[in-house]
């Protein structure tokens, strides 16, 4: 297995639908799409095969992260957001580009804003090798900033080992979910962690 791609949702079912419509028609041998449902209550089914889908407990993004990591058979692993979109060039992209068998990869992607660039801190936009991040849980008692922490912990792991992907090839909905962690941290929802 060459790639898993890991999807976490929860009560997300319709741009959840749209985007696993995207990547399935692109998976090939050596592809796997895991959806981690953390818990979902708005009746999220999905009859999209091949694909890998667990229920999990409503423990937050960073359990179902954690979990799809655990279930990935790929030597590589990517994040995508279930309120986000990927291009119909996403997963040929990848695979071309781990030939390399880098550590770390980034890639390009286009936000609502129409702002390009890589983005180094998010989890999405980037692809990792499973060895070097299998060891390295996301905090789950946090809300918020997990991602950002630990996306540091795993640039500091690749050092220099690691290459950019000169291609677009993701979108980044920020406006899309408006019941997101960062948008209800935001308006004082949810504390900065669960303790």
């Amino acid at each position: 297995m060459k790639l898993s791609i890991i999807i976490p949702c929860y009560n997300d079912y319709e741009h959840m639908s749209h985007l696993a419509g995207q990547i399935v028609p692109q998976l090939v041998d050596g592809t796997e799409l895991i959806i981690v449902d953390d818990g979902s209550t708005d009746g999220l089914q999905l009859d999209l095969s091949p694909m890998v889908y667990h229920l999990n407990k409503n423990l937050g993004v960073s359990a179902a992260r954690n979990v799809g990591v655990g279930l990935a058979k790929g030597e590589y692993v990517t994040f995508v957001d279930s309120d986000d979109e990927v291009k119909g060039i996403f997963v040929k992209s990848i695979l071309e580009a781990i030939r390399s068998k880098k550590s770390l990869y980034w890639f390009t992607a286009k936000t609502d804003d129409n702002c390009l660039g890589y983005h180094k801190d998010p989890v999405w936009a980037k692809v990792y090798k499973r060895s070097l991040i299998k060891d390295l849980p996301f905090n789950e008692k946090l809300n918020v900033g997990e991602d950002i922490i630990w996306s540091e912990k795993v640039r500091i792991l690749a050092g220099d080992d690691y290459e950019k992907i000169n291609k677009t090839i993701y979108h980044y909905h920020w406006l899309a979910n408006p019941n997101s962690l960062s948008k209800r941290y935001n308006r004082g929802e949810l504390p900065h962690d669960k303790s």
